[in-house]
């Protein structure tokens, strides 16, 4: 790689701030000469209790650096030791490091501008997505009302329709050498399912051998009809199988008898005259569950508005969570409460 060719994606960025970002866990790539590309990190040690069997943690501190290129790693005492070894291979000038990467970003502008977002509380999310005009909430522990036949039918259409669709992006992602090797997708998808109903079965009626996972996917490698390239195939017999099982699920909701309660709580009771929906699935727009939960969507205004700012922030909320924004039916904000983290689609 020519270096004035990536000259276009590079930054000059001055030591004092490249410090900054290691001594901060963020790893950061820089270019050299011959157009390499060289990536820093502190090296991290994690200090506990002072006694052998004392686990409580202490601090973090940074201890030296390294610079990995090809699979090979270097190792610096100082930073200055690894500041003079980048400046004899050109990714670096004496004041300057040439960067290309910034904690899996193009840039320290993309980093500290998706860091801002990071740490956007209840008000600064709502002020950012000012024209959202929709909003769901999540309740993972729903109570089983019962459902009609279609009802239940829509549910188990929306689980088989996800796994395969998902296996099929999986099966677009394969090189084409992979593919050439296998069935025509709908071919091996019919297969597959097939193959998983069959072995439910086994594991239904206790037919599997002693010690075996209950899980097909476990079995990727050993005894599947398909196993190899594994991580896709690991994958398609897991979502297969799970959309069996959430479909068997949902069969249960036919003879619920419990009955929603929740805006009879006087939390949740202002909510209740701008509820837009509500509907049991498997599948919200942050995550996909082995368990069923039931997704709410009200209108954002004003009143709402309000409502959702008594949490400090969306990683906050209790009993209904898992926040998302819409705008004109779009969704454009995405927060998975328990795992905490929030993503922007407003562009996507």
């Amino acid at each position: 790689m020519d270096k004035k060719a990536d000259d276009k994606t590079m930054e000059k960025i001055i030591y004092a701030k490249i410090k900054e970002l290691l001594d901060g866990m963020v790893s950061v790539d820089v270019t050299a000469a011959d157009g390499k590309r060289h990536e820093l990190n502190g090296n991290y040690v994690l200090h506990f209790g002072e006694g052998r069997l004392d686990t409580t943690f202490s601090e973090i501190t940074v201890e030296g650096y390294t610079s990995t290129c090809d699979r090979q790693t270097k190792k610096f005492a100082t930073f200055e030791e690894m500041c003079a070894f980048l400046k004899g291979i050109g990714a670096a000038d004496g004041k300057f490091m040439f960067l290309t990467k910034c904690g899996g970003f193009a840039s320290t502008s993309e980093y500290e501008t998706k860091g801002r977002f990071d740490s956007l509380d209840m008000e600064g999310i709502l002020n950012y997505y000012r024209d959202a005009d929709e909003f769901e909430l999540v309740d993972r522990s729903p109570v089983y009302e019962k459902l009609s036949d279609g009802e239940v039918e829509a549910i188990r259409n929306e689980c088989n329709e996800w796994a395969k669709l998902s296996a099929k992006n999986l099966y677009g992602e394969l090189a084409p050498e992979e593919r050439q090797k296998l069935p025509e997708f709908e071919q091996l998808w019919q297969e597959i399912c097939e193959e998983v109903a069959a072995f439910l079965k086994k594991v239904k009626y206790g037919k599997l051998k002693k010690g075996a996972s209950r899980f097909i996917c476990d079995h990727v490698g050993e005894d599947t009809k398909y196993s190899e390239p594994a991580h896709f195939f690991w994958h398609t017999y897991h979502g297969c199988e799970m959309a069996a099982m959430q479909c068997e699920q949902a069969e249960n909701f036919k003879k619920a008898e419990g009955k929603e309660v929740i805006f009879e709580n006087a939390h949740f009771a202002p909510l209740l005259p701008h509820l837009i929906s509500s509907r049991m699935t498997f599948i919200w727009h942050c995550t996909i569950s082995g368990s069923p939960a039931r997704v709410y969507r009200f209108a954002l205004n004003d009143k709402t508005r309000a409502w959702l700012k008594q949490y400090k922030s969306d990683y906050d909320l209790e009993e209904l969570q898992d926040l998302a924004l819409y705008k004109g039916g779009k969704l454009v904000f995405s927060s998975c409460t328990h795992e905490v983290y929030h993503n922007d689609y407003s562009d996507k």
